[in-house]
């Protein structure tokens, strides 16, 4: 069981990660596309109108380049997605592996609960019992954090988002209390981190953790 929660916790990071380096490659992408149709506009502007076939050669040497340039963009998307549906296949055929034989359900119990921290720098410093994503996509837009935890899920974003991470979570029919946070400065980091351990009451099970971080990555 231990093995296979640590890999469902690998995976999901990777997850993460994979979704991250689309968001950061698509927007070079659309970048490239934007300026290689600017280049397309003036070429043809150059060509029928001005006739200067000077210009036109200037014109189409950025336009190559940023063409060339937006086609490998492409590609590192279609690689990563395709790196990203691996994994999602590999964790449903696991799933139905550990439900056809029946897995022990285990539920966190108070006395698993490690201390509560007293230094946080980042969110990242809770403790193990907290799993933080950062940039969770909702609706084409990233929620700036989430943490799902054996108390419930957290929400640091603007309070109108709430309601968003509710209708992603509501078909997993879980009762799982969601409490939100406006976003902080680095220095109100050790604040909200104390803020979001107050609450220390187990009502999540561990497989209605997995559940909720599956939904919060894009796995089925």
């Amino acid at each position: 069981m231990a093995n296979k929660n640590e890999q469902l916790i690998q995976n999901l990071n990777t997850v993460a990660e994979c979704n991250s380096a689309i968001q950061e490659i698509n927007k070079k992408f659309k970048a490239t596309m934007y300026v290689v149709m600017v280049c397309v506009v003036l070429y043809l502007l150059a060509l029928f109108w001005l006739r200067n076939n000077g210009v036109v050669l200037i014109i189409c040497i950025p336009m190559l380049i940023f063409a060339v340039m937006n086609n490998r963009y492409g590609k590192q998307i279609r690689v990563i997605a395709g790196k990203r549906e691996q994994i999602r296949k590999e964790e449903a055929r696991v799933n139905a592996e550990t439900n056809s034989e029946g897995a022990e359900v285990v539920e966190l119990q108070p006395g698993d609960i490690t201390e509560t921290i007293t230094n946080a720098k980042s969110l990242n410093d809770l403790p193990k019992e907290y799993t933080v994503l950062d940039e969770v996509m909702i609706n084409e837009r990233p929620a700036a954090h989430i943490i799902v935890s054996p108390y419930g899920v957290v929400i640091v974003d603007n309070e109108d988002r709430t309601q968003e991470v509710r209708d992603l979570l509501e078909n997993l029919n879980i009762e799982y209390p969601i409490t939100w946070y406006e976003p902080v400065s680095e220095e109100q980091v050790f604040d909200l981190a104390s803020k979001i351990q107050e609450n220390r009451t187990t009502v999540l099970t561990e497989p209605e953790i997995y559940k909720i971080l599956y939904r919060l990555n894009g796995l089925a």
